[in-house]
């Protein structure tokens, strides 16, 4: 519903009348009254998310993406039936905001409906539902009162007793508009001639509530007024506020008693804690202060962005600041909380939106907000930007005092430096940020700890892809100590990431699901339920649960994993997340979707210039394949330039022969070529071996017990596989085996029967009940459901497979499916994999019939 009038027609009220009916009734009701500040996309999210959870104490949302999937998935997550009230949407006009709501009215789930209360007709994608009759719109003659209306206004419900000749000239004069005639009434009932007072007002809607107004402030007491006056400059006013700026001793009780007498005080809550003016009389008073009492008038708004700034609310002081034209003082305030939005929260876009607003002459007297906003540049990968902006401070550092230049000029080199170090790790050259990362260390000894904390992030990463893990773990401990005393979440998650990536290349799983639990505990708690820190994380933690065969944890670590990964800049987690879905598509029979995950992955990757993300997911894909039973493709990929080392750069060439190592082993095994796998195998394994890395060095064993096997070297074969066993049951390595197939299991059958007949158990020798535990999982005879049989669920759909199921019976595509949930077409087939298997289905026909006999659909 769109309901489209001029101020004063009723709208506000209109919408609190059918909200108490509608809540009376049991019915949902999300009110969202909007203002200048919701013009910030992020800032609307945020209240939307409040509102839709009850939770606003620790939310943060890095972008409009992320808070776009939250508030979706808030929306999604039922079918009680939902009504959300924009009321005031003519302040979005023309902001990003108002592509969020856009985006809302294309989405609309079945359950939710929209209702935009506002000046004018909005812009958004309405007039197909208006075709068809989906969408109803009340305008002024459904609001403006009839003649009959207006008689019974102002004789019954204010008690004038005018006659038919008073009530026909207000009529007239107001045609029926309800802030008019309620301000007329509220003048009137202390009108000393109330015909006199008819007849002296008329004109255009401003004059009418100018005349009004005015009139209504004259019936009030002197304290009444100024207090009206003063707490007008407020966006949202509470009590505590209100005594602030007025000194009243009892605020509350003024508050309640201005809106029983109906002075367009409108209630937020339910509570009556927070109230906000109608918009029309706002307008008012706000413009009667400043006009009359300019110096009051910027003293409360000062005094208003004191308080918001005394209780930590940045945004709102920097708003009063800006409101009263304090330019100097926006600018002031965002200099003290700049390094925490960018460092500590990680809200780059946000800073930058402020910067607009603050003229370019006062901000060239803060150069670090200008440092900040270098490198937030930088971390969006607007580079040409980022260096544009410490050029120019450069060239404005001139004149002054010769020694505040010099530490200036320093400061910014310090600056310059640190964004080329990050520009480097961002963008996957490790050794060359690493280099730089230990020669700004050296060099910089008065740094911030945020700037500290960046380096060692950057150093470790580095350290990690050298396989100094032990050096890549020492560099995250000493950044995260930086970044603690920074009090920054945002850094701390990136240490973290490091942390568990060294753990992972080390083959430490059951420690690295320990730390990134860990981590995304502290990172839900600290930066709110969804952000790209989570989103990386989480993807890190589904690999691990992968490999340790926790397929549970690793379904519901992606569904957090996947959500923004296309678009950060970290590479490690994208090939995490790609790779563990792809990895859980063919477990669960399904390599076509997987090959189609990695196929997006690498146009990720072709996008970012990544040849290491390229590289990894092109080589998974040519496994798939090949053990998917197609090993001409899979040769085919193995022959591409992406794992070609002519024409690779330096940097990545260790990692190619790394894989094509593994690969052209598996591809000489398919063929019968054992010498060639074996050949294959030896320097890798050599490598792995001697770098500490577990995990890989179990998979070269694996390789070598099956090469051995077909050249009928049993016993070398059996000692092999013994070796590989032991070294994954000391970090309870599973899927490594498992992955491999029924050759290699049986195997490890054979292994266990021989455990257990053996007289004797040497020390070291392979734990039984590990390998038990192992074959255990394992089982052939349940590879998949049998039949489609009405027996139940296989196992019960998660709260996102229930959307998707939903969603599918309304015969949207995948394309359309992803767009709406906000997720990637490869995903949304993985959810569609899991839900065919859990109700034992082949296809969405399959899967909406059997849903149906079970109660999950109407």
């Amino acid at each position: 519903m769109e309901i489209v009038a001029p101020a004063g027609y009723g709208k506000t009220t209109l919408l609190g009348a059918w909200r108490r009916e509608l809540s009376d009734r049991g019915g949902r009701i999300l009110p969202v009254p909007l203002d200048e500040a919701h013009r910030d996309p992020i800032r609307l999210l945020l209240d939307l998310y409040a509102g839709l959870t009850g939770d606003d104490d620790r939310v943060s949302f890095e972008n409009r993406d992320v808070g776009l999937e939250c508030v979706t998935a808030e929306l999604q997550s039922g079918d009680r039936p939902l009504i959300v009230m924009f009321d005031d949407v003519h302040l979005l006009e023309d902001s990003e905001a108002e592509a969020v709501l856009a985006w809302l009215c294309r989405n609309q789930p079945d359950h939710v409906d929209l209702l935009f209360a506002g000046r004018e007709q909005t812009r958004l994608p309405l007039r197909g539902r208006l075709l068809e009759n989906q969408l109803r719109r009340l305008g002024v003659s459904d609001l403006a009162l009839s003649r009959e209306e207006t008689a019974a206004f102002l004789n019954d419900i204010h008690g004038l007793d005018l006659d038919d000749a008073g009530i026909d000239i207000l009529y007239q004069r107001t045609e029926g508009w309800p802030a008019a005639l309620q301000l007329a009434a509220l003048a009137l009932a202390g009108a000393r001639d109330r015909k006199a007072f008819i007849v002296g007002f008329g004109g255009s809607h401003r004059d009418v509530t100018d005349y009004l107004a005015e009139a209504i402030l004259e019936n009030l007491d002197r304290e009444e007024v100024d207090f009206l006056l003063r707490i007008s400059v407020l966006d949202r006013i509470s009590a505590e506020v209100a005594q602030r700026l007025t000194g009243e001793e009892a605020p509350q009780l003024r508050l309640e008693s201005l809106e029983r007498r109906n002075l367009f005080l409108v209630p937020l809550d339910d509570y009556r804690a927070r109230y906000r003016f109608h918009a029309l009389f706002s307008d008012f008073l706000r413009a009667r202060f400043k006009a009359r009492e300019p110096r009051e008038w910027r003293r409360c708004l000062m005094l208003a962005e004191d308080w918001s700034l005394a209780r930590g609310d940045h945004a709102a002081a920097i708003e009063y600041a800006l409101r009263v034209e304090r330019h100097e003082r926006a600018a002031e305030i965002l200099a003290g909380y700049a390094e925490t939005l960018v460092h500590k929260l990680g809200r780059h876009s946000l800073l930058m939106g402020w910067i607009e607003r603050i003229p370019d002459h006062i901000l060239a007297r803060y150069p670090r907000i200008q440092i900040h906003l270098s490198w937030s540049y930088n971390f969006e990968r607007r580079h040409a930007e980022s260096d544009a902006v410490l050029r120019q401070l450069e060239a404005a550092a001139g004149g002054g005092d010769a020694a505040a230049r010099q530490a200036m000029l320093a400061e910014i080199e310090c600056a310059r430096e640190l964004n080329e170090l990050s520009r480097a790790g961002l963008d996957d050259h490790a050794d060359h940020g690493l280099a730089l990362a230990q020669s700004w260390l050296e060099r910089w000894d008065r740094a911030e700890d945020y700037q500290y904390g960046a380096a060692h992030v950057v150093l470790g990463y580095g350290l990690k892809t050298r396989n100094d893990h032990e050096g890549a773990m020492a560099a995250a401990a000493r950044g995260k100590e930086h970044y603690a005393r920074a009090d920054s979440p945002y850094g701390l998650a990136w240490c973290d990431i490091v942390h568990i990536l060294a753990l992972m290349k080390m083959g430490r799983y059951r420690a690295a699901r320990a730390a990134a639990r860990d981590a995304l505990d502290s990172c839900r708690r600290r930066l709110g339920p969804a952000s790209h820190s989570r989103s990386m994380l989480s993807a890190l933690l589904a690999a691990v649960a992968y490999e340790l065969d926790d397929l549970a944890e690793t379904r519901a670590a992606l569904d957090h994993g996947m959500r923004f990964l296309a678009t950060q800049t970290a590479i490690d987690p994208i090939i995490c997340g790609y790779i563990t879905l792809a990895r859980l598509l063919a477990t669960e029979g399904d390599p076509e979707a997987a090959c189609e995950v990695l196929r997006e992955g690498e146009a990720c990757g072709a996008r970012r210039d990544a040849p290491r993300l390229i590289g990894s997911l092109v080589g998974m894909r040519a496994l798939i394949l090949l053990r998917s039973g197609n090993p001409a493709a899979a040769e085919s990929l193995f022959a591409s330039d992406a794992m070609s080392l002519e024409g690779a750069p330096e940097e990545y060439r260790d990692m190619l022969r790394d894989k094509r190592g593994r690969l052209g082993a598996r591809l000489a095994l398919a063929q019968g070529d054992t010498q060639a796998a074996l050949e294959a195998i030896r320097a890798p394994l050599h490598h792995a071996r001697k770098s500490g890395q577990r995990r890989k060095h179990v998979e070269l064993l694996i390789l070598r017990h099956l090469a051995r096997l077909q050249t009928g070297d049993e016993q070398g074969a059996l000692e092999t596989l013994e070796s590989a066993v032991r070294i994954a049951s000391s970090e309870g390595l599973k899927r490594v085996f498992i992955d491999e197939g029924p050759v290699l299991m049986r195997q490890l059958a054979l292994l266990a029967e021989s455990r257990r007949n053996s007289q004797s158990s040497p020390e070291g020798d392979v734990s039984l009940a590990w390998l038990e535990s192992l074959l255990d999982t394992w089982n052939p005879s349940q590879a998949g459901p049998a039949a489609d049989h009405d027996t139940g669920l296989l196992e019960p759909l998660t709260r996102r497979e229930t959307q998707i199921l939903r969603m599918i019976d309304s015969g949207l595509s995948n394309k359309e499916l992803a767009a709406t949930l906000f997720l990637t077409e490869g995903t949304v087939k993985w959810h569609l994999h899991n839900i065919y298997g859990k109700l034992a289905v082949r296809n969405r026909n399959g899967a909406t019939s059997k849903a149906r006999r079970l109660g999950l659909l109407a």
